[in-house]
């Protein structure tokens, strides 16, 4: 923390969020080639999916979507080719439109869904910790099945029927890379939200 204090101010902004929301928000980072969790206030409304500060996930497609929608081409097109084997061609188009969408409005939203939360789900099971051949089976098979709104959403929905999982804003470095990525975690129909 005392090296990286950009955490801290974030983690303040996100308590004060997750209070005035009432829910679970978090702030992520790309660390070693992986989505590291650095920060999370609220009550959390699932326990699917990165639970304690300093757990880390693979970089691979949908997650990180948010950071690397400011990369270069190059590294877009790196994060892409992790998921190529498993990547229909209209949703690796989608991506495409995806990442132009997050770029524009300035923001990563995606629908709640059941591919989603079986990719939450393996990568809090057991074998996440060891990231033997189920775990990445089961990541795959989650990618594959995937619907391009959990992917991403592409516009603001009026009412989505299966719920919005996350809404999530870059936090910008002084060199302009993207830092941080706060997270404010919405995984079904709230009324009055």
């Amino acid at each position: 923390m005392e090296k990286h204090r950009g955490i801290e101010s974030a983690r303040k902004q996100i308590a004060q969020l997750a209070l005035e929301l009432n829910a679970q928000c978090s702030v992520t980072a790309i660390a070693d080639g992986e989505l590291l969790l650095v920060a999370k206030e609220g009550a959390p409304q699932s326990y699917d999916g990165l639970h304690q500060v300093g757990e880390r996930t693979p970089l691979i497609l949908p997650f990180a979507i948010g950071h690397i929608a400011w990369s270069s081409e190059q590294v877009i097109e790196s994060y892409l080719s992790e998921a190529s084997p498993y990547l229909s061609k209209a949703l690796r188009k989608h991506t495409f439109a995806a990442i132009s969408a997050i770029r524009r409005r300035g923001y990563a939203m995606a629908a709640n869904g059941a591919a989603m939360r079986g990719l939450r789900q393996s990568m809090a099971s057991p074998n996440a910790y060891v990231r033997n051949d189920a775990y990445w089976a089961a990541l795959n098979e989650g990618v594959r099945t995937m619907s391009e709104d959990e992917l991403q959403l592409l516009n603001i929905p009026g009412k989505p029927t299966t719920g919005l999982r996350y809404i999530a804003a870059p936090v910008f470095s002084p060199d302009g890379s993207v830092a941080l990525e706060a997270f404010h975690h919405r995984l079904a129909e709230q009324p009055g939200r």
